[in-house]
């Protein structure tokens, strides 16, 4: 079963509800309308400061795993930096998993599908860096695209 378009709807609750500052919410959606849940915290002891920032910051794979890109920090307006970790969400217990640190801020990011997901990040050279989702390891750079800019990526289904 795929959890990816469930997922989707808690993510754009997540993302409007962080934009203001505020406290995530867990939205599910229960016979075709969204409910809303309760409010928990993307941050744990130690991460005062750490904002979700830049262009796309969220993705999804198919285990319903949250990815949120964050970096250090922030302040009223720093929704607009690129992130310089992605911190990884199980929804369904609200805690984080895991934390990747990147090889270089980014802007915007997507995942592929797949029982081995790839997180694919546009750094702010205009590349786009590959990362594991399983290690967190940078994998490789991706590069040489003409006159085209990889600002928004996206997953294949």
């Amino acid at each position: 079963q795929r959890h990816h378009p469930a997922v989707a709807e808690r993510v754009v609750a997540h993302v409007q509800h962080l934009q203001r500052g505020a406290e995530p919410r867990h939205a599910r959606r229960q016979r075709g309308e969204p409910v809303v849940g309760e409010e928990w915290s993307l941050l744990g002891d130690g991460d005062e400061g750490w904002r979700p920032g830049g262009i796309q910051v969220t993705g999804v794979d198919d285990a319903g795993r949250l990815y949120v890109m964050m970096h250090p920090d922030g302040y009223e307006g720093s929704h607009k930096d690129p992130g310089t970790e992605v911190w990884v969400y199980d929804v369904e217990t609200q805690e984080r998993v895991q934390r990747i640190e990147l090889a270089m801020p980014v802007i915007s990011m997507g995942m592929t599908v797949g029982d081995d997901p790839y997180l694919m990040g546009t750094n702010v050279n205009l590349q786009v860096d590959v990362y594991s989702v399983a290690t967190g390891e940078h994998l490789r750079t991706l590069s040489g695209f003409g006159e085209e800019t990889a600002l928004m990526v996206h997953g294949a289904y």
